[in-house]
């Protein structure tokens, strides 16, 4: 018997059920046709095991593709940026850019963000979050430090497209 359950984010997930031992068989995660399904025939990654960290005194990926050392987490759903300085990276500020596939969130622990949203900025202080829904395009202005942030991206893909840039193919 094949059991099949919709969602309603359009992520379809498929069980075989034997009448016999009432055995799950959970089929592997593909894209087919740009809709989220399982699907047979695919190898399985291992499961993550918990992990658990205290912060760190300085900036670093906590999780997305390549963490740096042992501290992060190795995710392709989600990505997450530590940053824990006493200096600005922006510089004079990022270009506008969007992402193709993700959402986005700033959380400010200490220090404060300016950001630009469609010409307008606004000032994230402590305590304070801001997101940027898949295809808004956004910068980070300003920061002033001391700063602790968090950026939390979903899923964690290489979709950053920069407004200048009119090819596409600008991927980050």
């Amino acid at each position: 018997m094949q059991l099949v359950i919709f969602y309603p984010c359009c992520l379809q997930l498929d069980e075989t059920i034997d009448a016999n031992d009432r055995l799950i068989r959970a089929w592997i995660f593909c894209r087919s046709n740009g809709v989220a399904r399982f699907s047979p025939g695919m190898e399985s990654k291992p499961v993550a095991q918990f992990h658990h960290h205290k912060l760190p005194d300085y900036s670093t990926l906590l999780s997305g593709h390549t963490p740096p050392d042992e501290l992060g987490f190795q995710s392709e759903r989600l990505q997450i940026w530590y940053n824990n300085t006493d200096q600005s990276w922006v510089g004079d500020g990022e270009l506008p850019h969007k992402h193709l596939q993700s959402d986005e969130c700033f959380i400010v622990l200490r220090g404060t963000l300016v950001v630009e949203v469609n010409g307008e900025r606004f000032s994230i202080g402590p305590r304070e979050f801001c997101c940027f829904p898949v295809g808004q395009y956004h910068s980070v202005v300003q920061v002033h430090p001391p700063v602790e942030t968090l950026m939390i991206r979903a899923p964690s893909t290489r979709d950053k497209v920069y407004r200048d840039q009119c090819d596409g193919n600008s991927e980050k």
